[in-house]
């Protein structure tokens, strides 16, 4: 398809230029394209047979397809559109941006769209990167240790740092010289006059007082700024704190004493000892711990003479071997006090040398760790209580590694399995709970394994029939790698009644009322038109009325049978497994839908298996699940579009029966697709649902051996997933 038809030379020229044109353009009518440049093929990829015909915003990101129709409404309607950029998608996935300008035509009679297109991508490209450049300089400005001023040749501060502003506020159009020193004008010998002066760098020591009153020291570099001409027209201020290296002056002419009184307030006791063993320092821990009532009663001793006779051997084995390797810290000792009472202790020494590199003495760090061995004492107490806690539990507890091995279990766990705790330590978890050879299938170990997440699942003991619900949660170590999982083992038979009750309330209370409605006020007419009309049926009446009159009778058998199903539906069974076939517990429960289907234009879409294997289930429980989906999907889409589409497929694969229900509506948000089976957990307005359908669905799936879960992607709709495995489910071995 043309631009225009052939004739003229207008027309040729005009298709040569359009044809040699470096600038894509298109036209379009009624949202398709009518014509397209090589150049717009060339930016979006597309061959011209590929564009022409085609929805034009098809092309467009969804982001940026509401603009983009928006504009062209405004332009239809004769509103100036400035040239705007929006970002299209290339055939080969990749996103381009564009700068379309956009000018309406006459084109074959009607109103179209003459859009000119530029790939801009590049430059967007080249304009992050340059964006990117600058804020990493700011960064690096911002993350300088100095602090960063820029002077003007009137002395006004026109830039400062992170730094500068934080030290000194923001000072941006004030007086440097005021700003930073509190002067009302330039004083001599500041760097930046002598810079600006000279025209070269200039540094100074400077005092200056902050806005909070106190006096820093600074080394301020100024380095003039030229213009293109080489005139000096600014100033870069460099100003590093050197308020600590004035102070480290005056702490070294009061080292010694600062030295000494760090000395004697160490809370470990210190001695320096010479190569004969006499102690010639001392600090106060040291005289405290001892119990020396002064430095003097230590100083000559014998550093033998503080420790116990039986350590004496060991501390020069260990004197020696610190000689050799320069130190040798945390090594336990008994040591002794001035009365001879013994305590523990810990010393550390550290040897000495002289400028020259002269081994002079040594000085040992002494601590004493009474109260740590106190602390160690009560935390194996404490380990002891641990252990009679965690076998004192009731619930099966075992810790597991990564590699599913048993690293603890407790009384509960080796009395459920019949185990000894010594014969099941290492072993593999699937071994002795599920007397397997590998992990069983909805094992919640390899759950938390790849999720980091606690997870839960249950299973049916079938020797005892009674269920246990197996809940894991993951360990972590210091660097925050999952290393394993604690497992609990909980008999939640009680609870399943308690959940079978609640399934039965739910039924009760959304189809009772409807049940007994249909009864009464469906089923009395619905009998006096079928009477009715086999009764017209046995008189002499026109073959054509005959035939209405059995197309009626045949509605109403049907209407009767519909209200027979949601009686029946509605009803209290007690749960009862056999062989049935899930399409055709599918299409009972559609045929109970078909009305509100109708009414509500939902499309039903199947895909059916036809070989599927009978499998043994509740009718009625699986029909619930059917059913509660079914409204679920029927609600959403009925409230986000007045319509929508309901496709079921079932297939067999891996040894499972495979159910799939999905459904055209907004979709569910990510925060909620792990709530949607949480009892009393609704995404519908108030009083429209009650939050128990999908956690009985859950229920229901779990007791047949299944599971169900759900995919979904924001307003594209939602799709719940039911495998029913074809053969019983693996039974852990008997509890008795």
């Amino acid at each position: 398809m043309r631009l225009v038809t052939k004739g003229t030379e207008t027309e040729n020229l005009f298709e040569i230029l359009a044809n040699k044109s470096p600038v894509g353009l298109c036209i379009v009518q009624d949202g398709r394209f009518y014509y397209t440049n090589p150049a717009f093929q060339n930016i979006t990829g597309y061959r011209e047979d590929e564009l022409l015909g085609r929805d034009s915003l098809e092309l467009i990101v969804p982001e940026d397809k509401e603009r983009v129709r928006e504009n062209t409404i405004k332009m239809l309607k004769g509103e100036r559109i400035l040239p705007y950029q929006f970002r299209v998608t290339h055939k080969n996935g990749s996103i381009k941006w564009i700068m379309e300008s956009v000018v309406t035509i006459r084109y074959n009679g009607r109103w179209a769209t003459l859009g000119n297109f530029i790939d801009i991508t590049e430059r967007n490209q080249a304009e992050e990167a340059l964006q990117a450049e600058r804020n990493k300089l700011q960064s690096l400005i911002d993350a300088m240790t100095d602090a960063f001023n820029i002077i003007d040749r009137d002395y006004n501060v026109i830039y400062q740092n992170k730094l500068a502003k934080r030290l000194f506020g923001d000072r941006m159009g004030e007086k440097c010289y005021l700003a930073f020193e509190g002067n009302k004008n330039v004083c001599d010998g500041c760097p930046v006059k002598e810079a600006f002066k000279y025209g070269k760098s200039y540094t100074a020591e400077r005092r200056i007082v902050t806005p909070s009153g106190g006096v820093i020291f600074w080394e301020n570099t100024a380095n003039p700024i030229r213009d293109a001409e080489g005139r000096v027209v600014s100033c870069l201020e460099l100003a590093r704190d050197v308020t600590k290296r004035k102070q480290m002056e005056e702490t070294l002419r009061n080292s010694e004493e600062k030295l000494r009184q760090i000395f004697d307030s160490a809370t470990d006791g210190i001695l320096v000892i010479d190569f004969e063993g006499i102690i010639t320092e001392a600090n106060q821990r040291t005289v405290e711990m001892h119990g020396f009532s002064s430095k003097n009663e230590l100083l000559g001793k014998s550093v033998f003479e503080l420790l116990a006779p039986r350590e004496h051997e060991r501390i020069a084995a260990n004197l020696k071997k610190a000689i050799k390797d320069g130190a040798i810290s945390g090594v336990e000792y008994t040591l002794l006090r001035a009365d001879g009472s013994e305590f523990p202790g810990e010393l550390s020494i550290n040897i000495l040398k002289d400028a020259q590199g002269n081994l002079f003495g040594h000085i040992t760090t002494a601590r004493d760790i009474t109260k740590r061995k106190e602390i160690d004492e009560a935390l194996k107490r404490a380990a002891e209580e641990w252990s009679r806690t965690f076998d004192s539990i009731n619930d099966a507890v075992c810790i597991n590694s990564k590699d599913f091995r048993l690293l603890r279990v407790n009384k509960a766990f080796a009395d459920m399995y019949h185990v000894e705790h010594s014969q099941v330590i290492g072993k593999h978890c699937y071994e002795v709970m599920g007397e397997s050879k590998k992990p069983i299938e909805g094992c919640p170990h390899q759950e938390t394994l790849r999720t980091e997440k606690p997870a839960k699942s249950e299973f049916f003991i079938h020797e005892k029939g009674t269920y246990v619900e197996i809940s894991t949660s993951p360990i972590f170590n210091k660097k925050g790698e999952v290393v394993g999982s604690v497992h609990i083992t909980r008999d939640i038979t009680e609870q399943k009644q308690q959940n079978e009750r609640l399934m039965s309330t739910d039924r009760l209370a959304s189809l009772g009322e409807l049940a007994a409605g249909t009864a009464h006020e469906f089923n009395n007419p619905l009998t006096s038109v079928i009477v009715l009309s086999q009764l017209l049926m046995e008189r002499e009446v026109p073959n054509d009325i005959r035939e209405d009159l059995k197309l009626i009778n045949n509605e109403a058998q049907r209407a009767a049978n519909v209200a027979r199903n949601l009686l029946t539906f509605g009803g209290k069974h007690a749960p009862v497994k056999q062989l049935d076939q899930i399409n055709s517990i599918i299409e009972d429960v559609l045929e109970l839908r078909a009305y509100e289907h109708k009414a509500n234009n939902i499309d039903v879409e199947r895909h059916l298996a036809p070989d599927l294997p009978e499998i043994m289930a509740d009718y009625f429980q699986m029909q619930q699940v059917f059913m509660n989906i079914i409204i679920n999907a029927e609600y959403f889409m009925t409230e986000a579009h007045g319509r929508g589409t309901l496709t079921i497929t079932t297939k067999k694969h891996n040894g499972i029966v495979g159910i799939s229900i999905a459904d055209d509506g907004p979709g569910i948000l990510q925060e909620n697709l792990n709530r949607i089976f949480d009892p009393f957990f609704t995404t519908k307005e108030a009083g429209k649902g009650t939050g128990l359908g999908l956690s009985i669905c859950h229920s229901i799936v779990t007791e047949h051996g299944g599971q169900i879960y759900v995919r979904s992607q924001l307003g594209k709709g939602a799709t719940i997933f039911i495998d029913i495995p074809i053969k019983s489910p693996t039974h852990f071995k008997s509890l008795l």
